[in-house]
């Protein structure tokens, strides 16, 4: 029997929605287990984070990358993990625009509902109805609630058979785009979910280091040197993608070889070695982005060679 993170293999179609995700320089959905090379720390950090939560011990933990270094191959590690785990997960994205965020702990807690009911079509969130279709315009108030109706919502869902709650806040870097008085009502927010957040609950925050070293500034002045301080501890606390070396080279070439060899029922007439070794040449002529470089370079490299085997059919 093939081990959870293999479990991509015997599905076609799985195989070739996750190339399409990785060609595009999207983390997928599907085999995100398979394709994480050399996380095995990460993954136990991850894994013992889970443990606390069964505990009954909420957990706040920040990830921390660059764009194309992983950062959101971590989140969709963490949903792999809250699927395995039997924990409802939502997925919601930063965005300043639309009002989502921790500067409006209503719409947020909105999107989270909306988020979980997408994921989860079988869930029953009668009881948010309200939250789901009007939040309020003001919404202070909410920066207080927000870790309580968490834990409420948590009950809610372990009544219905789930283990408990994860949240995925991704691109948190955009709260580097707020007006000045936006600032301290995001980090009112975060205050209070650090303090008061209880039960099986687990909220995931990525950020960028370039928007974390930005935001330590901009709280330093418009929310508090609090703030700033909390933001320093984040960086010592974050879990990250390891540094891309060409050790990691040949493995994950291989599994990107087998994911192809799969999706379109032929076996690649270059070497997993072969594709190891040009990618990482394109990795080391780029300065960022190297995990996602060599990702794609890999995949790229595989959909030349299949193109020549169909035009010779």
């Amino acid at each position: 029997m093939l081990e959870p993170e293999e479990a991509v293999l015997r599905d076609r179609s799985a195989c070739l929605r996750t190339l399409w995700a990785l060609k595009a320089g999207r983390a997928p959905r599907e085999g995100v287990r398979y394709l994480s090379v050399g996380l095995d720390g990460t993954i136990q950090k991850l894994q013992q984070a889970f443990g606390q939560a069964l505990q009954g011990m909420a957990q706040i933990l920040w990830l921390i990358g660059d764009y194309g270094e992983g950062k959101s191959h971590l989140l969709r590690l963490v949903t792999a993990l809250a699927e395995e785990y039997r924990f409802a997960w939502a997925y919601v994205v930063h965005d300043k625009d639309r009002d989502i965020g921790l500067h409006k702990p209503a719409r947020l807690f909105q999107r989270i509902l909306w988020s979980l009911q997408w994921e989860q079509p079988s869930l029953n969130l009668l009881r948010f109805h309200r939250e789901m279709t009007s939040p309020p315009l003001y919404d202070r108030w909410w920066r207080y609630e927000l870790p309580k109706k968490l834990t409420e919502l948590t009950e809610w869902l372990k009544a219905q058979g789930w283990q408990g709650l994860v949240i995925c806040l991704d691109e948190v870097e955009n709260c580097c785009q707020f007006y000045w008085n936006q600032h301290f009502p995001a980090w009112e927010t975060l205050n209070h979910l650090h303090h008061y957040l209880n039960g099986p609950v687990l909220l995931y925050l990525a950020i960028t280091n370039s928007g974390l070293e930005s935001l330590e500034v901009l709280w330093r002045y418009y929310a508090s040197s609090e703030a700033e301080v909390f933001l320093s501890s984040v960086r010592n606390s974050g879990i990250t993608m390891p540094d891309w070396t060409e050790k990691f080279a040949l493995p994950l070439a291989e599994r990107i070889y087998q994911l192809h060899s799969v999706a379109f029922g032929w076996m690649p007439t270059i070497s997993a070695e072969d594709l190891a070794k040009e990618a990482s040449e394109q990795v080391r002529a780029t300065q960022s982005g190297q995990w996602r470089t060599f990702v794609q370079a890999v995949v790229n490299a595989l959909e030349r060679e299949h193109q020549k085997v169909v035009s010779y059919q």
